[in-house]
């Protein structure tokens, strides 16, 4: 029994000290924006069973825990090491700028010091991209369609279990950004995504948005699903167009 016990409080403290690395803050850069001192910090996102890491970037004004700002900071195929999203950032004396690479000029979030001395958001840019997932409530409802013609395939793509899977995987795992919380935003997102050949999820784009963290985070789960069974077309495996209708409401 003692073998077993102290088996148990083994694996306890391994898994312990697996979530508390994966969380560790490292601090990136101490600067001021006008006289108000910030610390930026990275930080590895939770383990997942998805096919891409996330790490992120944590906005911290000098002297106070509340986070003002957690910005992705790369997306990483975990069999590949190949990067699907690399943020950088620049300080400006009144702001500071989190901007995708390889994106447009507007794909970019900006935060900007207001008359008070302290950093508000301002600017909002609709990349194909994604953001982190805060600490929310409200709720959220999904469905899943396709929009490519099924008569240019035999076999249409299939995800594990399923589409009802699919709808369970997406409802589990995107949450209610705050800053949609706190701006009452509402409203459905169509997001569209390729499955390959191979079944992994490829080209996520953003046909519909509603800002304020929605769609971003909408694209972060869309990224870390598992392979799907894909399309075939004359006995060979193809590539093939998903659509997928997101609503958010705040009232249920």
């Amino acid at each position: 029994m003692k073998n077993i016990k102290c088996r148990i409080l083994t694996f306890l403290l391994i898994l312990s000290t697996m979530s508390n690395f994966a969380q560790t803050k490292k601090l990136v850069e101490s600067f001021k924006v006008g006289t108000v001192g910030y610390n930026l910090y990275s930080q590895d996102g939770k383990p997942n069973l998805g096919v891409a890491d996330t790490s992120f970037y944590l906005l911290y004004r000098v002297g106070n825990t509340k986070l003002i700002a957690k910005e992705i900071k790369k997306i990483t195929e975990k069999s590949s090491g190949e990067v699907h999203l690399n943020t950088i950032y620049e300080i400006f004396p009144k702001s500071i700028i989190f901007k995708r690479e390889g994106f447009t000029d507007d794909a970019y979030r900006k935060y900007t010091q207001n008359n008070k001395g302290l950093l508000s958001f301002k600017k909002y840019g609709v990349p194909v991209a994604m953001t982190p997932p805060p600490p929310s409530s409200g709720t959220v409802k999904y469905a899943v369609e396709n929009t490519g013609e099924p008569n240019q395939v035999d076999i249409l793509p299939e995800y594990p279990g399923g589409i009802n899977n699919a709808r369970k995987f997406v409802g589990e795992r995107v949450e209610y950004p705050s800053e949609a919380l706190e701006n009452n935003i509402e409203g459905t997102i169509i997001v569209t995504f390729d499955i390959a050949q191979d079944g992994s999820i490829t080209e996520v784009k953003i046909d519909k948005g509603l800002g304020y963290g929605l769609d971003e985070e909408v694209v972060r789960v869309i990224w870390t699903m598992p392979k799907w069974s894909p399309a075939k077309l004359d006995g060979k495996y193809v590539k093939y167009r998903m659509r997928m209708p997101i609503s958010f409401n705040l009232g249920e």
